[in-house]
């Protein structure tokens, strides 16, 4: 099954809006390369449900091929990914790009 994005490169084109991957690649760039991993995290867990019916099922790589992921929001999920990001990274942001984030 061909996923959305696979060609173009983008782990999220073709699966959310446009301005939810701009968002993500913003966070990427600004926390690190590490934050992807996090924003992937992020959209598992908004589609858990989904996906844990789908295995019960045995029909996950049909789901992930349909699926939209409809009401995910980089925004809502920054708490959750900037958790994952304490909890996993052994050192703190370096200290320019800390300032730059300051204004969170």
């Amino acid at each position: 099954v061909a996923m959305p994005g696979a060609a173009s490169g983008l782990a999220f084109s073709g699966w959310l809006p446009p301005a939810e991957v701009v968002r993500l690649l913003v966070l990427q760039l600004a926390r690190g390369p590490d934050f992807l991993v996090y924003a992937a995290a992020a959209v598992i867990k908004h589609i858990e449900p989904g996906l844990m019916e789908a295995s019960a099922q045995g029909n996950v790589e049909p789901f992930l091929a349909a699926c939209q992921f409809h009401g995910f929001s980089a925004e809502r999920s920054l708490e959750y990914m900037v958790q994952l990001a304490e909890k996993c990274r052994p050192y703190g942001l370096p200290g320019p790009l800390q300032l730059f984030l300051s204004w969170q």
